[in-house]
């Protein structure tokens, strides 16, 4: 997959129970499209480590793997993350677009995505999940 990010960025996660969880960094994220499909994916491992919940900063892996079927979006904050997505935006359209949660040595989160949307002021794309695939 060739990579767009090498480094770590900040998102945001939001729940059906409206609930969300912030200050959450990725890493290496990767965009690579085969056949009618299109896949943005990413390393979350960095979130799961110990630390006091009261402040949101990290998430336990388990929770987040109790959790999948509620994710709704996925908000990335990132330049040069938002940019490809823009100028993919016609091959994304096209095909059936995913968004992929590498967790370490936990199974991945497959989000089917519905639409994603663009906030040029805060360099963020927002991606609005339509159902967990796996």
């Amino acid at each position: 997959m060739p990579s767009i990010r090498k480094g770590s960025f900040p998102l945001s996660l939001t729940y059906s129970d409206g609930n969300c969880t912030n200050n959450l960094f990725g890493d290496k994220a990767y965009y690579d499209a085969w056949l009618n499909t299109c896949e943005l994916s990413f390393d979350l491992k960095r979130n799961f480590r110990s630390r006091n919940k009261d402040g949101n900063d990290y998430i336990d892996v388990n929770e987040l793997n109790e959790e999948r079927d509620k994710l709704r979006t996925i908000q990335i904050f990132d330049s040069s993350i938002a940019s490809t997505i823009k100028k993919k935006r016609e091959e994304i359209n096209s095909m059936e677009f995913r968004v992929s949660l590498l967790m370490d040595s936990y199974p991945r989160i497959i989000c089917k995505i519905h639409n994603f949307t663009f906030d040029d002021t805060i360099s963020a794309v927002t991606f609005r999940i339509e159902k967990i695939l796996q």
